[in-house]
């Protein structure tokens, strides 16, 4: 399917985007080995790292009972801490933080490092490819609750009773393109005001997904990702209104 056109916002308000190719392991497979192989084919440009852990915890049990934590990967950070890239057991994320620029920019190197993770861990196949965007949009110091509605095309409003006015919000959705299948998650949460800009920001994020059984070579993972970019987008553009994006341009 033809990627739709967007307008490309010189100023965008995301924060962080996330790729996520999540894998299933050949039986048998560790993590042995990974973290040195990982230093050494990463170490150059992402120097710093971190390990991941996790712990199942009984509840109920004594402290002296419950299981050790387990090491789930490893994130490794870039010199400037705007990338990370995480080589976990069940897959591998590619995080790009604030500034951002399009897609196509970061796309090279998140395949050359899915390339590494690819060669290093050899997991069986992809089971689901994840685009993720977190946006934060700083409204106008002057800008009330009530006005809100001027900026988005859809707000939680507070129930019909005399008296009654929003402050702040937290919805969430969970919605599937019919056309294309893909389903997407958002959330839209309004946040203190900030005290030093006195700006209103409001989150909007929205992470979208799709399952599937691809070869760890399967070139159409991009493909699938390039689906995921455009749905997010027509879900962004269908959010924000046009004075809403003024702010970026």
């Amino acid at each position: 399917m033809p990627e739709q056109d967007f307008e490309t916002l010189p100023n965008p308000p995301i924060i962080e985007a996330i790729i996520d190719l999540d894998v299933e392991l050949k039986p048998g497979t560790t993590l042995e080995g990974v973290f040195d192989s990982a230093v050494a084919a990463l170490g150059t440009d992402y120097p710093k790292h971190k390990t991941e852990s996790v712990q199942t915890l009984d509840i109920g049990a004594p402290a002296s009972k419950q299981q050790p934590s387990e090491t789930r990967g490893w994130l490794f950070f870039s010199t400037d801490d705007k990338q990370i890239v995480q080589v976990r057991r069940d897959g591998f994320t590619f995080n790009r933080l604030a500034p951002y620029r399009k897609l196509d920019h970061y796309l090279s190197e998140i395949r050359r490092t899915w390339g590494i993770y690819n060669e290093i861990v050899e997991p069986a196949r992809v089971s689901r490819v994840g685009l993720r965007f977190v946006n934060q949009v700083m409204l106008p110091r002057e800008v009330t609750p009530e006005q809100f509605g001027e900026y988005f095309t859809t707000l939680p409003q507070p129930p019909p009773a005399a008296g009654m006015s929003l402050l702040g919000f937290f919805s969430q959705q969970k919605i599937k393109d019919s056309k294309t299948g893909l389903v997407a998650n958002i959330v839209l949460a309004s946040r203190d005001r900030e005290a030093e800009r006195g700006k209103v920001p409001i989150i909007v994020d929205i992470a979208t997904s799709k399952h599937g059984k691809w070869e760890r070579n399967d070139g159409s993972l991009w493909d699938a990702l390039v689906e995921l970019r455009d749905l997010k987008n027509r879900l962004f553009f269908g959010l924000v209104k046009e004075q809403c994006l003024t702010l970026f341009r």
